[in-house]
């Protein structure tokens, strides 16, 4: 089946390889599933080279609040399934939708201009586009694409490719069935932190996020639902504590962007530029960041989500990629 998906839904895949097929379930189709489903609410996980974030949203007469939020780090190098499975069985969550967040390692985020076929054809076609851009064999891939605004591309049909080898998504639904839970989607960083942003920061300029892990980074710029730019690079930050970030590395990475983002894709500069990630809170963001933007500069400020209350900071900040995702399902529509 193909489909060209739009960037609101496309972290609303999952990769169903019954009968060797390969199916696209939509958010309309999710959402229904979710209200019918026992009430383990909204589940995300996050996945990381340090581990694993859980979180987890409950209906509720206010809205949706955000009941479990946790880190499990690797053991001895290796994932932490078993921890996983632990909370799966605590929290009583067996059986239930679990939206995945992927790393930024295990996945190829694309910038390709679209060839001139039918819809229905545009993701095959996508795929041979992106063949020699790929580090592994095309027939190993697993491939989706959502557009890029039509403001942003100055007339050219541009858009984004998604790729991921198909072994990996296999494990990763192998994983969630070994501790309990079934895998409802697979979804990207960028549209992770979209989902976030789109629920707790307003800017009509839109806003320009800087995740930060230890010795990378990725900058996103986002207006309204759509995604604009993804960049990832490195950075001289140890992610710790009483870590400074390298505020001049930083300027010049965010300029670099910026001045793409409103030269080449004729944008205005974003209304807000959001630090968050690891150890990243409102202390580390100094005068000079401050200064060198037209923008306002602040932290991420996840507090507006109702149950964010009772969670440390440093906590939310791990946790994001796992709020994020678990956003993807509706349970805080």
């Amino acid at each position: 089946m193909c489909l060209c998906l739009s960037a609101r839904i496309l972290s609303d895949i999952i990769l169903d390889h019954n009968a060797g097929g390969e199916s696209l379930v939509s958010l309309k189709s999710l959402l229904n599933r979710f209200k019918s489903s026992q009430n383990a609410g909204a589940l995300g996980l996050g996945m990381c080279p340090d581990g694993f974030s859980v979180a987890r949203f409950t209906p509720g007469a206010e809205g949706p609040t955000l009941k479990q939020c946790d880190f499990l780090l690797n053991m001895d190098g290796a994932p932490p399934v078993a921890e996983l499975k632990n909370r799966v069985h605590d929290y009583k969550l067996q059986g239930a939708d679990c939206h995945v967040c992927l790393p930024v390692s295990e996945y190829n985020l694309l910038l390709v201009e679209a060839p001139k076929v039918p819809e229905e054809e545009l993701r095959e076609a996508i795929r041979w586009k992106v063949k020699d851009l790929l580090p592994y064999p095309l027939e190993e891939a697993a491939i989706d694409v959502f557009p890029l605004p039509p403001e942003s591309s100055r007339g050219r049909n541009m858009v984004y490719a998604v790729a991921m080898p198909e072994a990996e998504v296999l494990r990763i639904k192998a994983m969630l069935d070994e501790v309990g839970l079934k895998l409802a989607s697979l979804g990207i960083m960028e549209l992770a932190l979209r989902n976030l942003t789109e629920q707790i920061v307003e800017d009509e300029r839109g806003i320009c996020l800087v995740y930060l892990k230890q010795n990378r980074g990725l900058l996103v710029l986002l207006k309204g639902s759509s995604v604009f730019l993804s960049r990832q690079f490195d950075v001289n930050y140890n992610a710790g504590l009483f870590d400074e970030l390298p505020e001049d590395q930083l300027i010049l990475e965010l300029q670099r962007s910026l001045d793409y983002y409103e030269r080449q894709m004729g944008q205005a500069p974003p209304g807000k530029i959001l630090f968050c990630g690891e150890n990243v809170s409102g202390d580390k963001i100094t005068e000079t960041l401050q200064g060198a933007f037209r923008s306002e500069v602040a932290v991420l400020d996840v507090s507006p989500l109702t149950g964010a209350e009772v969670f440390e900071s440093s906590l939310l900040n791990l946790a994001l990629p796992a709020i994020g995702a678990a956003m993807t399902q509706g349970g805080n529509s």
